[in-house]
């Protein structure tokens, strides 16, 4: 099988640790792989609905599956684009264009969730900073967390533990990523410690898990931030409802952030292009193998038109 990863990293950014496993399992698998940059996709539009593209001055390889790893935090809609080119064009993804805007906008992961009766953290959305005490009084006590609809790794996060900071806050936020005046409070969950876990998902099935925890001094337990993870055994509710929430936003492969509360687990977040550097060795599963053996199974099915 020919496989396609398309990165969305920086062109002065060499590829990430998660593009480079995938594509060393999927040889050792013995298929061919084109690790490609998605600013070198050229998109084509000719005559009567004819879609095409192209690969810097080459043609576009001849694949079977794209995997994309779509790391973008701004203008997500026309960055990944040629996700949804390809798509147009009859090629397998996975994750698919629409599910991937799903899981990057944080609002419409909250919208989906919920109506799905997934729980999710006591949520205020406001669109003007006119708004913004009856949005706190809304989440009820300080410290709170305040959002942008995009971000990732911890960023487009803030804490504030007053009222005095939450309109200076607002405005920082607001401009950060292209999403001006949308802002997500959230209430700050004091019982978590700082601590979440992190389920990985594979086509309907939970493959590896990890509790992470913040750095001291800081309340985001991203790794990429300075957390730290460990080992963790999940309880059926936790992987019940990351199955349940990645199947909601149309994910075939998913990382799923849990919080505790002290009404029970709650999801912060689900994630449409996870890391798994750390969780690969806290937990010993060979998550880039999973998603490879999954990929041929996809495409296989999707050829024979099981999948639509």
């Amino acid at each position: 099988m020919n496989i396609g990863i398309i990165s969305f990293r920086a062109l002065n950014k060499r590829f990430s640790y998660e593009e480079k496993r995938l594509k060393e399992e999927a040889i050792k698998k013995g298929h061919k792989v084109h690790l490609m940059r998605y600013q070198r996709c050229m998109m084509t539009f000719e005559g009567h609905g004819t879609l095409g593209i192209r690969y810097g001055k080459r043609p576009f390889p001849e694949v079977d599956l794209i995997i994309p790893r779509a790391s973008v935090l701004t203008n997500a809609p026309l960055r990944t684009s040629v996700v949804e080119h390809l798509q147009l064009m009859g090629l397998p993804m996975l994750n698919e264009y629409n599910a991937i805007l799903r899981a990057k906008n944080k609002l419409q992961t909250l919208q989906i969730l919920s109506h799905y009766e997934v729980p999710v953290v006591k949520t205020a959305v406001v669109n003007n900073s006119k708004y913004l005490k009856q949005a706190t009084r809304y989440i009820g006590t300080f410290p709170i967390i305040m959002k942008t609809t995009y971000g990732s790794y911890g960023n487009g996060v803030a804490i504030v533990e007053s009222q005095r900071s939450v309109k200076s806050t607002y405005g920082i936020l607001s401009d950060s990523v292209g999403t001006k005046n949308i802002i997500l409070l959230q209430e700050y969950i004091a019982e978590s410690e700082g601590k979440d876990i992190r389920l990985f998902v594979v086509n309907g099935e939970v493959i590896a898990t990890m509790q992470r925890s913040a750095e001291d001094g800081d309340f985001r337990s991203n790794v990429g931030q300075g957390g730290s993870g460990m080992g963790y055994t999940p309880t059926e509710e936790e992987i019940h409802m990351a199955v349940k929430a990645t199947k909601a936003l149309g994910l075939e492969v998913s990382g799923v952030d849990i919080i505790q509360t002290k009404n029970g687990p709650a999801i912060m977040e689900v994630n449409a292009n996870p890391g798994f550097k750390e969780l690969e060795e806290i937990s010993g599963v060979n998550v880039a193998g999973k998603i490879i053996e999954y990929s041929e199974k996809f495409a296989q099915e999707y050829v024979a038109g099981s999948i639509v």
